[in-house]
């Protein structure tokens, strides 16, 4: 799905997206409901993620 998302990015806006990250600010806490996941968690989610 978000590679279509990116796909079309491009193909509608000419907009080329050179990088996406699972979290962004990692040691920022915020008070609103949010992705919110610890260094031990990431450590377990990245070998997941399949690069195209």
């Amino acid at each position: 799905m978000i590679i279509k998302f990116l796909n079309a990015m491009k193909s509608e806006f000419g907009i080329t997206v050179t990088d996406v990250s699972l979290t962004n600010e990692p040691d920022f806490k915020n008070t609103y409901e949010s992705m919110n996941e610890t260094p031990d968690r990431l450590i377990k989610i990245i070998p997941n993620l399949k690069q195209n």
